[in-house]
This record gives structure tokens, C-alpha cells and sequence, in this order.
């Protein structure tokens, strides 16, 4: 995707972007390079997958998994790998032509996947989804990289979560307020929380299982040289 000139036309309603969102053309290799998840990711992506596939879930069912923020849906993939395409991947983007790039992309790399996108500012999509959804086992946060917006996302998407379910905040340093907002995360009773510098993950417990073992476990700063 780095060498590919195609044009998208993007409908941006991230960050100090507005409730009208905003809209550019953009080539794919310019958003694959400062948008897309990168190889590290990747792989901490994929292996939370893995992990929950053969932790929590098991053999009986696909993975059921929602992602905030699709792009050109990389993070997808790797979500998807992880669990060997058994799963069942809901995506919400705002921009209909990322919408389509990615449905397209993973129906083409995992045509045994269950792959369902909506389409929307994630105020519209959000709600209605967890409305009707079965309970999530992983859940990727990575669309709108505002503080209060992490912690709306987290009171929506908490009671929606299968028992031990994991949760992947990306860019937890992108701004002051967005680190804020992770460490609340990270120090609620129900949560461990595992820091690896430019993800944190959210592992969830029960209420009293988790109101002695919270804690916020960071990885080595050498892992990232």
C-alpha cells in the first residue's frame, strides 16, 4: 500500500476535527505511512488476538471483535491473523471510502471472516451497535484520539464486553489529554492494565476479582530502541 497512488476521498471526524468532520483526498501510500498501524503494532495486535481466541474463547465460536477507527484497515488484519480468520470483525470509520477499502480488503484476505462496517461519526454508529451486538471478546479503540472521547467510548463499550475480554487503546500518548484519560482507565478496580508506551491494553475482571490485582504493568522502554 506504501507504492500505491490511489486517490481516496477521506472524511476525517477524528481528533479537533468537528461534529461536521472534515474531508480530504489522500493517496493510499501517503495514509499507509502516517495513519496505518506500523509492523509493531502489528504484531501486539495479532498476538492479543491469538490470545484471546485460545484464552478466552476457545474452539466453539469465532472471535468476536469490534474495531473504532478502520483506516485502511491494517490493525484489522493483524486482528484478524491472530485469531486465523475466525472471526466475527465489526468496524466503525467515518469515511465511507475507508469503509469500503477495508471491507474489501479483509473479505479478500479472509474470505471466511464474518466482516460487517458501518459508517458514520462513531456518536451515530456506536450505540446503535452495541445495542444489538452478543458480547465483545476484543475490542481495538483507535478512531478518535481525544481524552473524553476515550473515556464516552469506555462507558459505552464496558457493559458490553464478554467476562475477561481485552481492550486495546491506541496512541495513549498522543496528546496530554488522551494519557490522562488512559491512566483513569488503567486504575479502575476492573481493569489490569498493560503499558506498552504507544498502546495500552485493558484486561477486564470482574468487579471483586479485580478490586485486589489492579494494577498498571509497563513494558521495558528498551523494547521500543
Amino acid at each position: 500500500m506504501r507504492r500505491s497512488s490511489q486517490v481516496l476521498s477521506v472524511l476525517d471526524f477524528g481528533a479537533h476535527h468537528g461534529v461536521q468532520g472534515k474531508s480530504m483526498s489522500v493517496t493510499v501510500s501517503d495514509l499507509a505511512g502516517r495513519a496505518s498501524s506500523d509492523l509493531r503494532k502489528g504484531v501486539w495486535l495479532s498476538a492479543a488476538a491469538a490470545w484471546v481466541g485460545q484464552t478466552l474463547v476457545g474452539k466453539d465460536r469465532p472471535v468476536r471483535i469490534l474495531e473504532l477507527g478502520t483506516c485502511l484497515g491494517s490493525g484489522g488484519v493483524q486482528l484478524l491473523h491472530g485469531c486465523n480468520g475466525q472471526v466475527e470483525y465489526v468496524g466503525l470509520e467515518g469515511s465511507p471510502e475507508l469503509a469500503s477499502f477495508t471491507a474489501d480488503r479483509l473479505k479478500r484476505l479472509y474470505p471466511d471472516a464474518e466482516v460487517t462496517l458501518f459508517v458514520g461519526p462513531f456518536r451515530n454508529t456506536l450505540a446503535p451497535f452495541l445495542a444489538q451486538s452478543p458480547p465483545l471478546d476484543l475490542v481495538f479503540l483507535d478512531g478518535h484520539h481525544e481524552g473524553p472521547a476515550l473515556l464516552d467510548q469506555w462507558r459505552q463499550i464496558r457493559p458490553a464486553l464478554a467476562p475477561g475480554a481485552l481492550v486495546i487503546v491506541d496512541d495513549i500518548r498522543w496528546s496530554e489529554d488522551m494519557h490522562a484519560a488512559w491512566v483513569e482507565l488503567a486504575q479502575q478496580p476492573s481493569v489490569e492494565a498493560l503499558d506498552v508506551f504507544r498502546m495500552g491494553f485493558l484486561f477486564t475482571k470482574g468487579e471483586e476479582e479485580g478490586a485486589s490485582r489492579a494494577q498498571l504493568l509497563r513494558a521495558p522502554m528498551r523494547f521500543w530502541a
